[in-house]
């Protein structure tokens, strides 16, 4: 089957594969050929799938290829698999001692004012932690790949 990973302005992905795990709201949806029609809310986070032919050089976990991806959606009908989102990541490039003082930083933060923060501030506050948790993941990916 064909998968499609397009963020807003170009396409990270375009390629045949054999399946795709791709993170949604409460769970992660495994998708293999001939899946039921189905479309989904992505969530910030790891996204795999196994190349038919391993052509491009992506950050692996055991046989799958990894790309952070961040919200939009996610549909499939039966011969490919289209994956639409604002943000993808397949390297990263800022340094695991630094994301994890970003994240520290963030926590801190997000104690220190949870009860002053507006739903709005504290919505973006999670957005902001949950990409530098799926950045790590996936920089620690690639250190153990190495």
């Amino acid at each position: 089957m064909k998968l499609k990973i397009t963020a807003t302005n170009w396409v990270l992905f375009e390629w045949e594969v054999e399946e795709v795990i791709v993170p949604v709201k409460d769970w992660e949806v495994g998708i293999l050929p001939w899946h039921a029609l189905y479309s989904g809310i992505i969530k910030w986070w790891l996204c795999k799938f196994k190349e038919s032919k391993d052509k491009w050089k992506f950050i692996k976990e055991w046989e799958y290829s990894v790309v952070s991806v961040w919200d939009w959606v996610v549909y499939t009908n039966w011969e490919e698999v289209r994956i639409a989102v604002s943000e993808a990541n397949s390297t990263i490039d800022v340094d695991e001692d630094e994301l994890i003082k970003m994240k520290e930083k963030l926590e801190k933060e997000m104690e220190r004012v949870k009860n002053k923060w507006s739903v709005e501030e504290i919505e973006k506050a999670l957005l902001s932690f949950n990409k530098i948790i799926a950045d790590l993941e996936l920089k620690r990916l690639k250190k153990k790949a190495v």
